[in-house]
């Protein structure tokens, strides 16, 4: 007989020799909020870090997947329909979660069945651990709804979206190699409630292995993109 399904699935993709992957693993393991599960997907790596993944993945709620490269879009849109929690978190693997921050996440969207798309501020850390600044994103639906047109208030790897919702819309878009967050945030946005949580449950680590170093050209041009097929330019002008 198959376990009941958690209330939260963790989504995270890794690709060779992540040096944070422990780190990741270990701040998910550690969260107050016990229901859920990880499907962490190996992108393609060497059979060295896939052995290493093994060793890792003991906790029993880890799902652990390997396919050939695809890259973050592709594996995203391919694993979200495996997820079976009512939530679906995203977790980067060289980022951190605070201890609470499924708990308060989870605690919030309990409460406000209208809201579909739920970050946290975060803590910006470089490649030691050692924090460098702190988000300060607006926390209201009716802020960031007003923000999206002209940037991105949302950190990626901080996000619980609400499982029905993002299938509602269509999920991922396999046009947007990079930037395919923002790209699902606005169109979430069209339809339902968004928010961020004040506290900065989340550590953002910022280093020259990350996409925004290396494809940060990329980026630009999808973030250009998003904006042209959601918003019309007269509301881009007056945003």
């Amino acid at each position: 007989m198959r376990d009941p399904a958690p209330l939260v699935s963790v989504l995270m993709s890794t690709y060779n020799d992540d040096p944070y992957i422990d780190l990741a693993l270990r701040s998910i393991a550690q969260q107050t909020f016990t229901d859920f599960e990880v499907l962490l997907i190996d992108d393609g790596s060497s059979p060295e870090y896939v052995t290493r993944l093994r060793q890792l993945a003991v906790d029993p709620r880890i799902r652990l997947f390997t396919q050939p490269n695809q890259g973050l879009t592709r594996t995203l849109i391919e694993y979200t329909p495996l997820a079976r929690g009512r939530y679906i978190a995203r977790h980067d693997a060289d980022d951190v979660s605070h201890p609470e921050r499924l708990r308060r996440q989870v605690e919030y969207m309990e409460q406000h069945p209208s809201c579909a798309l739920l970050g946290t501020n975060a803590t910006i850390i470089d490649g030691a651990g050692t924090p460098v600044r702190r988000t300060a994103f607006a926390t209201t639906s009716q802020d960031l709804k007003r923000l999206l047109p002209t940037q991105n208030p949302f950190v990626h790897g901080s996000v619980l979206l609400r499982t029905s919702c993002v299938h509602e819309v269509g999920g991922y878009d396999p046009r947007y190699p990079v930037m395919q967050d923002y790209e699902l945030w606005i169109r979430l946005a069209g339809r339902y409630d968004v928010a961020n949580l004040e506290q900065p449950y989340y550590q953002y680590r910022v280093h020259p292995r990350a996409i925004s170093h290396r494809r940060a050209e990329e980026q630009q041009r999808m973030i250009a993109r998003a904006r042209r097929e959601h918003y019309q330019a007269s509301t881009l002008e007056h945003a």
